[in-house]
Order: C-alpha cells, then structure tokens, then sequence
C-alpha cells in the first residue's frame, strides 16, 4: 500500500525536471516500463519517499519514510550496477538505466551527504546516453542533446532581473581566494569555471546560467576519472572549500535557476518553491568539519548558509 502510493507521488509530483519539457515522458512512458526494471521502479519510490520526508507540511507518516527512501535507494543502486554490468541490450533498457541515473541524482538533491552521489550520477547519465547514442539507440526523452530546452527559457532568462549586486561581488572575492589552495588539474578547472559564473552574475543572470551549466560539464564530461575521483574526496581541505563555494553558488542563483521549473506542467505540482534552497543540506554538511586553518575560506559560504535558513533565498530575488 505504502508502495503504491509513493508510485502515484513520484507521477503526480516527484518526478525529476529534466530532461527540461518531458513531462509526459515522465508521467507515461516511464511509469508504464518501471515494473519490468527492479531498479528504475526502485529509484522511482526512493525519490519520492524523500520528497515526502522533506515537505515540512506533509503528515507525520510521510516524514517517516527515511527508512523507505534510503532501502529503496539502495536496492536501486545495486540494481543497476547489475544491470550495467550486463550492458545495454535493449531501447527499453537503455532508457529505464537513463531514467533511472536522472530520479537517483534528483533524490541525491535531498539528502545531506548527497553531493557527491550527485555528481557521480550526473556523470553516468551522460556516460549511458553516450553508449546509447554510439549504438544508436534511441532515446525515450526528447531533445535530450538538443537546444530545445535552452531556446524553451530563453526569453525568460533575459528576463530574470540581476541578483543583489553585493552577492555576486562577495562570491567573487571569496572564490578567487581558493586559487592558492588549488594544486591538481581538476581543482584548477572548477576553480576557473567557478569564478567565470560569479562574474557573469554581475552583468547578466542569463550567461550566469549557462556559467553553471558549464561547471556541470567540466566534472560530467571534460574531466578524467582521476581529476574527478580526487574532486570527490571531501576529506581534501581544498576539495571540500570548492564544492562549498559550488553549492553556495547555486544557491543564491536559486531565483535564476528555478526558471527550469518554469517550463514544467505545474498542473499537479502544488509546491513549485518547495525544493529552492534544499541543497542547503549539502552545504551544512560540508561546513560539519572544516579544520580551523581552513574557516578563513568559509566566510562567504556560511553566510549564505544563514541567510538561507532564514529564509531570505526564496521568490524571485535575494532580499
């Protein structure tokens, strides 16, 4: 029963939205192949037993399904490995491993420590749909390479008013005095692709998001298995100072980003602003140790860390 009504969540309201304009994609196709793939139907109550969990509305019963969420993540994952160990034999096959990577990036979103996962998924979903598009398999969501969903929030993008210029600035400042601390190949490229997009905040919110959009690519796409594993090793003082500045980036571009949600069928999605400022999470997480040498880099992140919590992050501008 419980299942059943995590299913009906995750179509109503807690599919992942990207591929940016599949919704029905995501409502019908996908919901009608999950029961014949343990791991897409298992990441599909996984993400939507989180969304649950982190609605401060919901009833007492949906705040207890950490436990769900988590079991049902877990199996997820272990399937999949499974499955691509096996390759990818079919268009419906390849398509559910997709589908599978995007709801498990989306419920890493939601968890605390789930930043690094994130990434990880972000570089398999490109990972399968390159092996898919190199044996010409085709894909189940639209435009998935494509402009389309660049040229759908345009228009809405140029008109997305600057962020508070004080906020961009001190990003700036705050970013630029991690290039010391960078050493290897892969902490010099995000530190770069870092402090590109906080510039771009200054003067325009359209190039500041495909400035971050960017950011995905380097670690998703340019960067060797080696850069990125060293990217991921947060008990590297450098490491984590540069994903805390990624994450504190993305927040206060949070009143730009959510124009993806924009382009979403909002006809069954009753919290539009219900996950703005959720990676925050990641943030507190990142913050939990940081060595004293190190707090000096920290001050512009923790402030956005409190002015988060305080809710000053959500509509459409800082306050």
């Amino acid at each position: 029963m419980v299942d059943f009504r995590l299913f009906h969540h995750f179509i109503q309201e807690a599919y992942p939205h990207h591929p940016i304009g599949n919704d029905s994609v995501w409502t019908h196709e996908i919901p009608s192949i999950a029961s014949n793939h343990d791991y897409l139907l298992r990441s599909m109550l996984a993400l939507s037993a989180s969304d649950l969990v982190s609605d401060s509305t919901a009833s007492t019963l949906s705040r207890n399904l950490t436990c769900t969420a988590i079991n049902h993540r877990i199996k997820a994952i272990a399937s999949l490995n499974t499955a691509i160990s096996s390759g990818v034999n079919s268009f419906e096959e390849g398509n559910a491993m997709l589908a599978t990577c995007f709801i498990l990036l989306f419920q890493s979103t939601l968890i605390s420590d789930g930043l690094v996962e994130y990434m990880t998924f972000i570089r398999g979903t490109i990972a399968i749909a390159t092996y898919m598009g190199s044996q010409q398999i085709a894909f189940i969501f639209r435009e998935l390479w494509g402009n389309q969903e660049v040229n759908s929030m345009d228009s809405a993008l140029k008109q997305t008013p600057l962020i508070h210029g004080e906020f961009a600035k001190s990003a700036c400042r705050s970013i630029e005095n991690l290039f010391p601390l960078c050493k290897s190949q892969g902490q010099l490229d995000m530190y770069g692709a870092l402090l590109i997009t906080a510039r771009s905040l200054v003067t325009s919110s359209r190039d500041a998001y495909f400035s971050l959009r960017s950011i995905y690519n380097v670690f998703s796409i340019k960067m060797s298995h080696e850069d990125l594993r060293d990217l991921t090793r947060i008990s590297n003082d450098t490491v984590n100072a540069i994903l805390a500045h990624l994450v504190a980036l993305q927040l206060i571009m949070t009143p730009i980003t959510r124009v993806e949600r924009l382009q979403r069928d909002t006809r069954h999605v009753v919290r539009d602003k219900f996950n703005d400022g959720k990676i925050v999470k990641w943030l507190r997480h990142l913050h939990a140790n940081v060595p004293d040498h190190m707090s000096k880099y920290y001050g512009w992140t923790r402030y956005v860390e409190d002015e988060i919590i305080n809710g000053k992050h959500f509509g459409d501008k800082w306050e």
